[in-house]
Order: C-alpha cells, then structure tokens, then sequence
C-alpha cells in the first residue's frame, strides 16, 4: 500500500467526492479510497477551521504543519491541492523528502519557467520523483478519442479550431490551452492577436497552428463554468463542450434543399464515445502509480504543462494585463 497525504484541505482535495450517477471520483480523497494500492494518512492546512472538519468528517490525521507531516508519515503520494502561489515551493519540498509521487492540481506553477526548473531539479534527483500535473481531460475518453479522429484524418484535413472559456484564463482556461497542445502536440503557437484592456481575466485571442490553421478563443465574463472546443475538418465537425458533459459529431452531406450544395448534419455519437468525464481522475491516479512503477513519465507532466502555460503568458503580456 502507497500512504498517501494531502496539501491543501479545499474541494478538490477531499470535499466534492464522486459523482452520485456514474461514480467516479471528482476529488483526490475518493481517488485514493477508490484505488486499492493507497491508503490516505493525512492532510494538511494552514487553516485550523479547515484541519477541523478534514478530521472531524475523514477519522483522518490534519496538520497545520507541513514539515511534520512529511517527518512523521514519510509518504509515498503526495497531492498538492494547494493555490497556485505555492506549488513551486511544496514541489520541491516533495523533492527534498524524496516523495516518489506527486500529483499536482494545475497550473503547475505561476510561471511556465518555474515548472522547467522543477523538472530540471526533479531530474537532478538520485531517483526521480514522478509528476502528474492533474489536467485530468488528458484523462477522458472524448478527449483522446477527439486527438485520434484528427491525428487519423478521419473526418479530412484540420481547417479550424474554436474554443469557449470562462471564470479566469490561468484558472479555468488553462484547462483549454492544455487540451490544444495535447490535441496538435505538432504545432508550435504563433499568436496573432490579443485583446487589449485593463483587468481582463478572459481575454479573447487567435492563435496560428500552420499556415492554414487558425484557432479562435473566446473568453466570456460568466460566473458559470463554460469550456467548449469545436474542431471543423474538410468533413465534418467535432465538438465537446459544457466542460466535457456534452458531445456532438457532425459530418458533411449533400444538403437536403439545394442540390449539389453541401451542409453539417448531427450523427451518431458513438465516435467521441458518452461524453463526460469518465473517472479521469481515477485514470489519472492509476497513470502517476503506473509511472513511478514502470519509470516513465505520466501522460500529463511538468513538461507537457508548459507549452499551454507559456501561451497564457503570452496572450497576458500582449493583452496588457
């Protein structure tokens, strides 16, 4: 058994739990109580208030000290569940207690040149530790099915790329630039135009994947969650959208009104697969324990972290912000 610990006490740590319908896990606790190669010891907080309801609702250890945490459970997982602002410097403390294991809520660090630097100095280690930075859509059956229709060409030619986000382009558009550089890992990001003005947290912007390719992103000032990607090719259009809830496959046919003119019908489905998200964060767990067990790197990592992390940067410091 892994003894596992977590830093930082908030919902995605331990408080969302699973999904009533499908039962997959939605926060790291019910991963690690679903999985059955780790046992969770404890967590920390800095909030004593927050320590309190962990123990009182978990019979589990709370610590509002971090170091005594590490001495005293020595453990082999550890989820970082923290702000941000500290993933950097408890990253490191991992490496410093030799963690074999990390799992790290995103962004991996505030800048993209800090999470090279926390792989580079992971690297250094006598024995690596394994890093899985928890952009859990690498995780979902729509999502990868989505990478195989297009690396495949099964629907033609890419033509086009729109993606719909909002509440915080580092907070919840990260989510979306991830999913870019897991779909087109071949392309490299030319940014073409930003949205300019004081204080905006979901700026829009248009990116360039090749000469030919050409995504449009839209952020929206809502305070309800909307992540959406819509990829057209020469044949058809795929979409997935209310934050992976929903999915829809559209192909081209001969338009039923205007021969020889051509239009986007709805088919079946069955080639994103439900929709949803599929226990990704079980999928994810068992990718960081089948890494460290098989020494290879996990499908979402400080590395492949950076590429959308490096576009947000940009898309800030053109915007103004």
């Amino acid at each position: 058994m892994y003894k596992a610990v977590l830093i930082g006490l908030g919902n995605i740590a331990w408080k969302l739990g699973r999904d009533s319908v499908s039962g997959a896990s939605l926060s790291h606790r019910d991963a690690f109580d679903q999985n059955h190669k780790v046992e969770l010891i404890a967590g920390y907080s800095p909030e004593q208030e927050e320590i309190q309801c962990f123990e009182n609702e978990s019979e589990l250890s709370g610590y509002s000290d971090i170091i005594q945490m590490f001495e005293k459970v020595r453990p082999d997982i550890v989820s970082i569940c923290s702000p941000q602002a500290f993933h950097s410097e408890q990253v490191a403390l991992c490496f410093k207690y030799k963690v074999p294991m990390v799992w790290l809520e995103k962004p991996a660090a505030t800048r993209a040149c800090d999470a090279m630097e926390l792989d580079e100095s992971r690297k250094q280690m006598l024995k690596p530790s394994v890093v899985l930075v928890n952009f859990q859509r690498r995780y979902t059956e729509s999502y990868q099915k989505l990478r195989q229709l297009i690396q495949q060409k099964e629907y033609g030619s890419l033509l086009a790329v729109e993606v719909h986000y909002s509440r915080g382009l580092m907070l919840n558009g990260s989510h979306m630039m991830d999913m870019l550089a897991y779909l087109f890992p071949e392309f490299e990001y030319e940014l073409l135009w930003v949205e300019s003005g004081e204080q905006l947290s979901n700026p829009d912007f248009i990116v360039r994947l090749s000469k030919e390719i050409i995504v449009h992103v839209c952020g929206i000032d809502s305070l309800f969650h909307n992540i959406d990607i819509r990829v057209t090719c020469e044949q058809g259009r795929l979409s997935i959208e209310h934050g992976g809830m929903t999915i829809r496959v559209e192909e081209v046919r001969e338009n039923e009104m205007f021969s020889g003119f051509y239009r986007l019908y709805d088919k079946r489905q069955d080639d994103l697969g439900a929709g949803g998200f599929s226990h990704a964060f079980d999928w994810a767990l068992n990718d960081l324990i089948e890494s460290f067990e098989q020494d290879r790197q996990p499908i979402s990592n400080l590395l492949t972290a950076v590429k959308g992390q490096k576009l947000i940067e940009k898309v800030f410091k053109f915007s103004g912000v």
